[in-house]
Parts: C-alpha cells; sequence; structure tokens
C-alpha cells in the first residue's frame, strides 16, 4: 500500500527532487480503452474539459494496444451499435480506402474487411483503429479541451465517503507524480499487471473511507 502523497517535492531514485504536479479538470477518465474513448467523446461533446489517462503507449485497448480485432454481433453492420462506435468503424475502413492501394472491388465494398479475417467482420491492423481514434479526437485536442497523458499509471486515489476527489499518476518515463482533481472521475481501466495489484485494489475498496484516504492505492 501506499502512502497518501504529500504536497512538496517527491523524491526520485536518483536523489534529485521534483515538485509533485497538480491539475484541475471537469471530468478525469483513468483509462483510454474503447470505453474511456468513447466516454470521453460523450463529454466533450457536451462542452466539458476532460484529462483522460492511458498507462500504455497507445490508446485504444482492444483494437490497439492488445492487437485484437473488434468482437461484434452479427448484425453490427446494420444496428445494435452507438453512433460514436459506427463512426470509428466508418473511420478505420476509410482510411484503407484512402491510404491503401486496394483493388477495385474492395474499394467499393461498403462492408470491407481489411484483413479478410473470419474471427470479425472488421479485421485491421492496430495502428490504423489508433488513428482513427486520433481523428475523432482531433478537433478537441486542437481546441485545447481534451488532455491525453500517455504511460501515466494510476497509483493513489484520494476518497471522501463513496466519493473520489482526486487521482495520483506517475509518469512511467520520467517518474513524475500529478493529482488530478475533478468533480467526476471515471474508472476506465482494463488492465491489471499482476494477481497482487487487483487484491491490492480490492483490498482497498474494503477499508474504512478515513484509512481508504490514506493509504489506499490504485
Amino acid at each position: 500500500m501506499m502512502g497518501c502523497p504529500k504536497p512538496g517535492t517527491e523524491l526520485k531514485t536518483d536523489g534529485k527532487s521534483i515538485p509533485m504536479k497538480e491539475q484541475q479538470t471537469d471530468i478525469l477518465i483513468v483509462g483510454a480503452g474503447l470505453g474511456g474513448v468513447g466516454a470521453a467523446l460523450a463529454a466533450l461533446r457536451l462542452g466539458k474539459k476532460v484529462i483522460m489517462t492511458e498507462e500504455t503507449d497507445w490508446m485504444g485497448g482492444q483494437l490497439t494496444a492488445q492487437a485484437v480485432p473488434p468482437d461484434e454481433h452479427p448484425w453490427i453492420e446494420t444496428t445494435g451499435c452507438t453512433a460514436s462506435y459506427r463512426q470509428l468503424r466508418y473511420k478505420i475502413r476509410n482510411y484503407y480506402r484512402r491510404n491503401y492501394p486496394l483493388t477495385p472491388a474492395a474499394r467499393a465494398d461498403v462492408n470491407l474487411n481489411p484483413g479478410l479475417g473470419g474471427v470479425s467482420p472488421l479485421c485491421h491492423e492496430p495502428r490504423v483503429a489508433l488513428a482513427a481514434l486520433e481523428e475523432m479526437l482531433a478537433p478537441y485536442r486542437s481546441g485545447r479541451q481534451i488532455e491525453v497523458l500517455l504511460r501515466h499509471r494510476p497509483i493513489f486515489a484520494e476518497t471522501d465517503g463513496d466519493r473520489m476527489l482526486s487521482v495520483t499518476l506517475l509518469n512511467k518515463e520520467n517518474g513524475q507524480k500529478t493529482v488530478i482533481h475533478a468533480p467526476y472521475i471515471l474508472d476506465a481501466t482494463a488492465m491489471q499487471t499482476s494477481h497482487e495489484s487487483k487484491a491490492s485494489r480490492t483490498a482497498a475498496c474494503n477499508l474504512p473511507s478515513a484509512t481508504r484516504r490514506r493509504e489506499a492505492s490504485m
């Protein structure tokens, strides 16, 4: 368990100290898989400022970092998904049409399956899904309505009863710690690095709130 981060400076392993950063936003989304990105888009369309964090190098979860094609139901081409997800599927296909040397038949195929895989009607490369997601977020990035923090791991959550007040994140590149405060915090994480971290999170949730504020780790 980690203790509550203290204001001021944080000691790095090389002996140098750097100040802990603090940020404020309307909505903090911890985890940038498809669920996290979908939540971010919904909040952005409502005019909210968003900070979205991701522990890995890529947002997109299953479609990107995990290199797994979408697991979809048989009627996905006509019904049974959100408008944002349908837009993502369109952008993935359109990326191939714009940038790849497709045959005329493939280019004209409305339901193009770039990888011709049998496990999904939309088998594609991870980098193409990432490009599509980046394009969906681009208008909000340009207006500085959203900030995406990659390679940032959640290490501490401050709570008051059942309400989460802030999350402390560790920059995996330089060891910088950042405390982000928000009235709304969404846990969109989908990865566990070990059984121990999962057990620690479960134990933290069962602690009394006063103890949780001091000791709980994400």
